[in-house]
């Protein structure tokens, strides 16, 4: 019975001490449709969802660290901003909030394509 009790006190520590699931809610500015991938900077990890279109997204069942958040619009390119994912930053509802300013890039602004230019032949 003593073993049994002392199994269990050990468990609980255990499931105390392990990092619960954090999430990730972010909102583009301004508000827009795109594609919304997280990476893992420091362990393996990658996922990918659709902003509504009030710019907002969120990634849930996160382990505590460092992300790379790539947003990519068809006709406004690709932004990538690194965030830290972690009970410091978290609120109590064990939730990071952050706001990504998402500015055109500067060939959609001259209404250039986004798509690589060839390369010059070689010497």
């Amino acid at each position: 019975m003593r073993l049994v009790l002392i199994c269990f006190a050990v468990l609980v520590v255990a499931a105390a001490a392990a990092d619960p699931a954090l999430e990730l809610r972010g909102r583009i500015e301004p508000p827009l449709r795109a594609a919304v991938a997280l990476y893992g900077s420091t362990h393996p990890f990658q996922k990918h969802v659709l902003s509504n279109a009030k710019g907002r997204f969120r990634f849930k069942n996160l382990s505590a660290g460092t992300y790379t958040v790539s947003i990519f619009h068809p006709r406004r390119g690709e932004f990538r901003r690194t965030v830290e994912v972690t009970p410091s930053f978290a609120g109590r509802n064990r939730r990071v909030e952050i706001t990504i300013p998402f500015a055109p890039s500067r060939e959609s602004l001259n209404g250039r394509s986004l798509a690589p230019t060839p390369l010059a032949p070689a010497c």
